[in-house]
């Protein structure tokens, strides 16, 4: 409660502290166990993925102006999008966005099947990379996801020296 009133203090939810929060609430609170699959394609989970696609594609372009946070977004959108194989893909606004909404994400994509979500890590890594630099919150954000997915994190993030991460 006290983590959630220190995030919540500025009526916003940056990249950052959904990543936190979601780990914080993950270990204290999630199941350990392998979950059931009960979504078989990613268009049974379309919405859960774009939102998520989307905030990884926005948080790789956090602190850029307008103008050109909007290219950077759109490029690394379109990357993950070419992986998910989803037609008519629209992006979730980021103003739109809230812890709620990342964690239901995160949990319907849990039950989603094992290769499957190896298709989604592929398509968030796809993101990540459009601009050939790793930011420290996008590592962040995909240890998380793949943490609370329950899916192995790509291996390059696994060998990733602190100093070849962008800030």
């Amino acid at each position: 409660k006290v983590l959630e009133a220190v995030i919540y203090a500025d009526r916003r939810v940056s990249p950052h502290e959904f990543v936190v929060l979601a780990l914080v609430r993950f270990q204290l609170f999630g199941g350990h166990s392998r979950p059931p699959v009960k979504y078989r394609t990613l268009e049974a989970v379309r919405s859960e993925a774009l939102g998520l696609l989307s905030l990884v594609a926005h948080a790789g372009c956090f602190s850029s102006e307008a103008a050109k946070r909007q290219g950077e977004f759109d490029t690394a959108f379109a990357a993950g999008v070419a992986k998910l194989k989803l037609e008519d893909a629209e992006p979730m606004a980021w103003d739109d966005f809230t812890a709620e909404q990342g964690e239901i994400m995160l949990g319907r994509l849990r039950l989603l099947a094992p290769l499957q979500k190896a298709v989604m890590v592929q398509a968030l890594f796809a993101a990540i990379l459009a601009d050939k630099k790793i930011r420290v919150i996008e590592a962040e954000l995909m240890r998380v996801v793949c943490a609370v997915i329950d899916c192995p994190l790509p291996p390059l993030f696994d060998d990733l020296d602190s100093g070849k991460i962008a800030g």
